[in-house]
C-alpha cells in the first residue's frame, strides 16, 4: 500500500486516523479540505459562497488529482469528495479506500462538540443538525460503499482508542492486502 484513501462524512475521524495512521507508517498525511484551501488560497466556505458546490467539486477532483501523484501517503478526503465525477473510482485504482463508517449518533455528537468548524452546520438547531446529516448521509452512503475497505471508527476519542484504531486499521489492510493475492478475483 502506498496510498490510502479514508472516505466517510464529516465527523468521521477521517483527519483525526489519518494523521495517526500517517504517524504510525511514517507516511505524509494530506488533509484534501486542507490542501484545497491552501491552493486556493481560500476558505472552503468562501469558496462555496463565491464559486458554488459545483465550481467547488471541479476544484476539489483537480486537487485529488494532484494530490494522488503522491506517494506513501494518506489522503483524508472531504466527505463529498467521492459523491462527484469519478472520483471514487480513481481512488480505487490508485491505493487502498477505507470508508470510515460510524453511527449517526456518533456523528452527531462529534459535530456538536465543535460546531463552528464546519460550514454546513454552523448555527444549526439539533433537530435541523439532526435531520441533515441523517438525509446527506443516506444520500452519500452508496458511494462510499464502493470502498475497498470498510472501518468503524467510532472509538477515537482519546489516544489509546485512536492508537487501537491504528492497529485495527493496519490489520484490517493487511488482512485485505494477503487475501488479494491469494485470491484469483483480486
Amino acid at each position: 500500500m502506498h496510498k490510502l484513501f479514508l472516505t466517510g462524512f464529516m465527523g468521521s475521524g477521517k483527519t483525526t486516523l489519518g494523521k495517526a495512521f500517517a504517524r504510525a507508517c511514517d507516511y505524509s498525511f494530506v488533509d484534501l479540505d486542507e490542501y484545497t484551501e491552501r491552493r486556493a488560497n481560500q476558505s472552503l466556505s468562501s469558496l462555496f459562497v463565491e464559486r458554488g458546490e459545483e465550481a467547488f467539486r471541479f476544484l476539489e477532483h483537480s486537487m485529488l488529482r494532484e494530490v494522488i501523484e503522491s506517494s506513501y501517503v494518506v489522503i483524508a478526503t472531504g466527505g463529498g469528495t467521492p459523491c462527484f465525477f469519478d472520483n471514487m473510482e480513481l481512488m480505487n485504482r490508485a491505493g487502498t479506500t477505507v470508508f470510515l463508517d460510524v453511527p449517526i449518533e456518533r456523528i452527531l455528537l462529534r459535530l456538536r462538540l465543535y460546531p463552528n468548524e464546519r460550514p454546513m452546520v454552523v448555527g444549526k438547531t439539533d433537530e435541523a443538525l439532526s435531520a441533515f446529516v441523517r438525509d446527506r448521509l443516506n444520500e452519500r452512503l452508496p458511494y462510499y460503499r464502493q470502498a475497498q475497505l470498510v472501518f468503524a471508527a467510532d472509538r477515537l476519542e482519546n489516544e489509546e482508542q485512536i492508537n487501537q484504531s491504528v492497529q485495527q486499521l493496519r490489520a484490517l489492510i493487511k488482512n485485505a492486502t494477503d487475501s488479494r493475492r491469494s485470491h484469483p478475483l483480486f
